[in-house]
C-alpha cells in the first residue's frame, strides 16, 4: 500500500486504530530476545518546532510514539540550522569537530554553511559507515545534507554503483536523497547512483516519494535474517526551494485542511526584545499584513506535515504486517526548530532560543516504556552513540562528543549526567527573506522579492553579528541561557579557536524559569550580582572547545609489556598522533650523548668524567641490544619485553647523579 494517489479525509490514513494485532503487542512488550539486534528506524524532520505545538497536531505520532514510547522534553540541536545540525546527527560529534572551516573562502563550497560533509573523513564516520559494521543493512531515504547527495566525491571514499554514475558514502546499501534543496513536485534524486527526476503529478508529491521509496525497501529488508536501519527523512515542513512566496506546499488531498488556523499567539508573540543582540532587537513589530503571512506559512506546514504523519503510520504498519515491529526502535526528531512571530520574527531559524534549538524527541522500540518522559539536558549528538549502543556497538571507544542515551530509558537515571548542552552557530551573513504586499507580486521561479521588481516586506533571519556560543543548562539550580555572541564570522577558518580567544561583542543572559518565553535579557543583572555563576557557565560552555586547542598530550616510552592506560577515541580523536620509527644506533649514540655532554658541562665535571660520555652510551647501547635480542619474551615471562623506554632509563639515572657526591661505594673482585 502505497502513501500517495487517492484524495483522503483529514489526516487519516488507512490504518484502523487496533485492527492489526502486532500493534497490540508492543504495550506488553518487556525486552529484546537474547542475542537479537534490533530494527532501527529514524524519522529526521525539517524545521520542525517543538515549542509551537510540535507533534500535538498528528493523531499518528501521537498515538503510536508520543503515547507509545519515551518523550525527551529537553532535546536540543547543537546547531540551528539544516545541515550542520545534520551532520552533527549523522557522526555524533559537534559542528566543529565535523572538520568546521571557513571552506567558501578557500573556493570549497558544500552546501552546508562550513561543515565539510564531503571529506573523507566525515564519509568514513557517519552511521551508515558505524552501523554497516556492526551488520547492518542501511537505507537512507529523503534529504541528506542540503546538496551533496548527488556529488559525493569518490576520491573521499564515496562508491560509484554499478546502476549509475552518482557516488554513495560508504555504508549504506540503498540510497534514495535528494540531490538538491527539495521542492515539494518536480524533484531529483540520486537513485542508488542514477539521478531520477519526478513531475508534478500528485504521486510526484516529494513526502510521498521519499515514503513509497522507504515502504518499498521496507518490504524486501523486513525479516530478510539481518537487522536493518532506516533512515528517513522527509523534507516537511521545510519551506519549499525556490518557491514565491516563501511557503510550505500540502498534498494535493490535504490542501486547506488547516482551515484558518493562526500561529500559536505565545507570550512573547510579535514582542519586540530590544535588549538582544542586533539580529533580533533591529526586528521591528509585525504589521496586519506581515501577521496574515506568518499565519499562512504556519498553516502550510501544518498540512505538509499531515502527509508525513500518514507515512508514520504506514511505517508502523509494514513493520506489523512483517512481524517485525515488536523488534524495531522507532526515533523521530527533527535537524531544529522554528519561530513564527516569537520576538517579532515573522519566521526563521538560525537564532539561540528555545524556538530554535528545542525540538521534539520521540523513541519507541522494545524494552522502551510508553508514555514516559525523560527530562535529562540531551541532544542531537546523542542519536549516534544511541543507535549504535542498540545495535550491540560500544560507542565509548568511539570517536563520538554524544552520549548514548540508552541508561535513560529505564526506570532509573544515571547518577551522573550532563546538565549543560553547548549550542554554536557560525553565522550566514546577512539574509532577509521578503514576501509580496500584493499577489500581483509574483517574481520568476528562484528569485528573491527585490524592490525593483515590486514593493516588498522584508524581515532579516540573520546578520554578521549572529555567530555565537551559547550554554543552554538545566538543573535543580536553575534554568539558564548564556550566549556569547562574536562580530567575527570565520577569522582563518578556525571557529573553535575564535570561540575560545575572541571576546564576545555582545551577551545575553535569560532565566528561563522566571522568564520561559526569554523576553529579558539579564546578562548586565547577572554580570553585577551573580559573577560566579556567569564564569561557571562559561567554563562548562567553552569546555567542548577548549579540549581540542588546548590539550597537548605527549606519549612516548610507555611500559614493556602491558598496563598502558590508553585514553578514549573521544580525546585522542581531535589530535594529530605523530609516529616515530625506530632510532639506529648512530642517531641514539649522537642523541644520548648529546644529553649526557650537556649534563657534564653546565655540572662542570672534570674533563676525565665528562669525557666520559660517549663511552657511557655505547656501553648501555651494546646492552640494550644483546638484553631485547637475547632475551626474548615467553608465554611465561611476556613483560620481558624491551624498549626504548628501557634505555632512557639508565641515561635518566646518570641524570641524577649529583658532583662530589658519592653513597654507597662498593670495591668488587673477581675473586683470584
Amino acid at each position: 500500500m502505497g502513501i500517495a494517489g487517492q484524495k483522503r479525509q483529514l489526516r487519516s490514513f488507512p490504518f484502523p486504530a487496533m485492527a492489526r494485532p502486532a500493534l497490540c503487542l508492543l504495550a506488553q512488550l518487556a525486552v529484546l530476545a537474547i542475542g537479537s539486534k534490533p530494527n532501527l528506524v529514524l524519522i529526521l524532520l525539517d524545521d520542525q518546532d517543538q515549542v509551537l505545538g510540535g507533534m500535538d497536531p498528528y493523531p499518528n505520532i501521537q498515538r503510536l510514539l508520543g503515547k507509545g514510547g519515551t518523550n525527551f522534553t529537553n532535546f536540543f540541536v547543537n546547531t540551528p540550522v539544516c545541515c550542520p545540525s545534520r551532520a552533527e546527527l549523522m557522526g555524533g560529534r559537534y559542528g566543529h569537530n565535523n572538520l568546521v572551516g571557513d571552506l567558501r573562502s578557500s573556493g570549497g563550497s558544500t552546501g552546508c554553511m562550513w561543515a565539510n560533509v564531503t571529506g573523507s573523513y566525515f564519509v568514513h564516520n557517519q552511521l551508515g559507515s558505524y552501523l554497516s559494521k556492526l551488520g547492518y543493512t542501511n537505507g537512507l531515504f529523503g534529504k541528506y545534507m542540503n546538496s551533496p547527495a548527488c556529488s559525493c566525491p569518490v576520491e573521499a571514499g564515496c562508491s560509484k554503483l554499478p546502476k549509475g554514475d552518482q557516488a554513495v558514502p560508504p555504508g549504506w546499501d540503498r540510497w534514495f536523497a535528494l540531490c538538491k534543496m527539495g521542492k515539494y513536485f518536480s524533484n531529483s534524486y540520486n537513485d542508488d547512483g542514477q539521478e531520477v527526476s519526478t513531475g508534478d503529478a500528485p504521486q510526484d508529491y516529494m513526502t510521498s516519494v521519499i515514503g513509497n521509496r522507504t515502504i518499498e525497501w521496507l518490504h524486501e529488508v523486513a525479516g530478510a535474517g539481518r537487522p536493518f536501519f532506516a533512515y528517513v527523512a522527509p523534507h516537511a515542513p521545510h519551506i519549499a526551494d525556490k518557491q514565491f512566496p516563501y511557503i510550505t506546499q500540502a498534498a494535493p488531498w490535504h490542501a486547506g485542511a488547516a482551515g484558518h488556523a493562526k500561529a500559536p499567539r505565545t507570550p512573547n508573540w510579535n514582542v519586540p526584545n530590544p535588549g538582544a543582540h542586533p539580529v533580533i532587537s533591529s526586528q521591528p513589530k509585525m504589521d496586519d499584513l506581515t501577521v496574515n503571512w506568518s499565519d499562512s506559512l504556519y498553516r502550510s506546514r501544518v498540512e505538509s506535515m499531515m502527509s508525513v504523519d500518514d507515512l508514520v503510520a504506514e511505517v508502523f504498519h509494514v513493520l506489523g504486517s512483517k512481524g517485525v515491529l515488536d523488534n524495531t526502535v522507532v526515533l523521530l526528531t527533527s535537524d531544529h526548530g522554528y519561530a513564527l512571530g516569537q520576538q517579532a520574527r515573522p519566521s526563521g531559524k538560525f537564532n539561540v532560543y528555545e524556538n530554535d534549538i528545542r525540538v521534539p524527541m520521540l523513541l519507541r522500540g522494545p524494552g522502551i516504556q510508553h508514555g514516559a518522559r525523560v527530562d535529562a539536558v540531551s541532544g542531537i549528538v546523542d542519536i549516534a552513540p544511541t543507535l549504535v549502543e542498540l545495535a550491540g556497538g560500544d560507542p565509548d571507544i568511539m570517536e563520538l562528543d554524544g552520549r548514548s542515551l540508552v541508561p535513560l530509558l529505564g526506570n532509573s537515571s544515571p547518577a551522573k549526567w550532563r546538565k549543560l548542552y553547548p549550542i554554536e552557530y557560525w553565522s550566514l551573513g546577512n539574509v532577509d527573506r521578503g514576501f509580496p504586499q500584493s499577489p500581483q507580486c509574483n517574481p520568476s521561479e528562484g528569485a528573491d522579492c527585490k524592490k525593483s521588481w515590486c514593493t516588498c516586506h522584508y524581515h532579516r533571519v540573520d546578520g554578521e553579528n549572529n555567530t555565537y556560543l551559547a550554554a543552554r543548562y538545566i538543573a535543580e539550580d536553575g534554568d539558564f541561557l548564556l550566549a556569547n555572541f562574536y562580530a567575527d564570522r570565520t577569522p582563518s577558518g578556525d571557529l573553535p579557536r575564535m570561540f575560545h580567544e575572541l571576546n564576545p561583542v555582545f551577551t545575553e543572559f535569560y532565566d528561563l524559569k522566571a522568564d520561559p518565553w526569554q523576553m529579558n535579557n539579564l546578562y548586565p543583572q547577572v554580570e553585577a550580582e551573580r559573577p560566579s555563576l556567569l564564569r561557571r557557565l562559561r567554563r562548562d560552555a567553552t569546555h567542548p572547545f577548549r579540549s581540542i586547542i588546548d590539550v597537548l598530550y605527549f606519549a612516548a616510552m610507555g611500559p614493556p609489556g602491558g598496563g598502558r592506560n590508553f585514553i578514549t577515541p573521544r580525546i585522542i580523536g581531535h589530535m594529530y598522533l605523530v609516529g616515530f620509527p625506530l632510532l639506529d644506533d648512530d642517531n641514539m649514540m649522537q642523541i644520548f650523548n648529546t644529553i649526557l655532554e650537556w649534563k657534564f658541562r653546565t655540572d662542570n665535571y672534570p674533563a676525565d668524567v665528562a669525557g666520559l660520555s660517549k663511552k657511557m652510551v655505547q656501553a648501555t647501547l651494546e646492552i640494550y641490544k644483546n638484553t631485547s635480542n637475547e632475551l626474548r619474551p615467553t608465554p611465561m615471562k611476556v613483560h620481558y619485553t624491551f624498549n626504548l623506554r628501557d634505555f632512557s632509563k639508565v641515561i635518566s639515572g646518570v641524570l641524577l647523579l649529583k658532583k662530589n657526591e658519592c653513597e654507597g661505594i662498593r670495591l668488587f673482585g673477581l675473586g683470584l
